[in-house]
């Protein structure tokens, strides 16, 4: 059983990993190889894959394909040997990815502001606007009905120091909505040029914190539906940060 996902980090396989040593999941397993992007396990019986893969459709968003290859055969018995190949791919999106909804998927949630975070990968997508505390979760069909790949992932994060906090007064579950000042950790003290971004962080920064986030204004990211929305000025009202966690 090939796993894979297409990612430049292993945050979603470390997470993976976790649940299988949880559950025992993997006391069919009799072999596993990682590779570069993914983990290979091998299984002495396709039933065993199968549960296998079934487990990891439970508690993943993932889709899969099964091939089979006819390995020997006995003319005299009519026994036969095959290999069963079952190659399952996970959703190619991690915590605190910044992503950028396609025109149909931001539609079809009643039209939320597509630049989004997502919060957390579990049986669904788990995603919030940090402009308004907005929160949505895509299934697993959904997604890969219209699948898309994150702007930028928790390696393009970079250091902001927070400068100034003001709550705007509304909350949603844990999430307070504040607009906050910072200013990049590598230019503090040699700059005047400071960023303010709204933010559902409210509850827990204060002035003087670290905080990680992606920085929007000077961001070249390669995604059309993204270029096509600045283009069209449909963006204007985005801060030039998204802060994501305190660092």
């Amino acid at each position: 059983m090939q796993a894979r996902q297409k990612v430049d980090h292993k945050r979603t396989f470390l997470y993976l990993e976790q649940l299988i040593l949880k559950h025992n999941a993997h006391k069919d397993v009799s072999n596993i190889k990682g590779q570069p992007d993914g983990l290979d396990f091998f299984f002495q019986s396709r039933s065993h894959a199968i549960k296998f893969v079934d487990f990891l459709q439970a508690v993943t968003p993932c889709r899969y394909s099964m091939s089979e290859q006819l390995i020997s055969l006995d003319t005299h018995s009519g026994h036969s040997t095959f290999k069963f190949t079952f190659s399952l791919e996970v959703v190619p999106i991690c915590k605190d990815d910044l992503v950028f909804f396609p025109g149909r998927t931001a539609k079809s949630l009643g039209g939320m502001c597509p630049l989004v975070l997502c919060t957390r990968v579990g049986t669904s997508i788990h995603f919030i606007d940090p402009n308004t505390l907005r929160m949505a979760d895509i299934s697993t069909a959904v997604y890969w009905r219209d699948p898309f790949q994150s702007l930028a992932t928790s390696r393009n994060l970079i250091e902001f120091y927070v400068m100034d906090v003001e709550l705007t007064g509304e909350t949603v579950g844990k999430y307070s909505l504040a607009d906050v000042q910072v200013v990049k950790a590598s230019e503090f003290g040699r700059t005047t040029q400071y960023f303010f971004a709204r933010t559902h962080l409210g509850h827990i920064l204060k002035a003087g914190d670290v905080v990680l986030g992606y920085d929007i204004a000077t961001a070249n990211f390669n995604n059309t539906d993204y270029d096509e929305a600045l283009a069209a000025n449909r963006l204007n009202h985005l801060s030039d940060v998204v802060l994501v966690k305190k660092s």
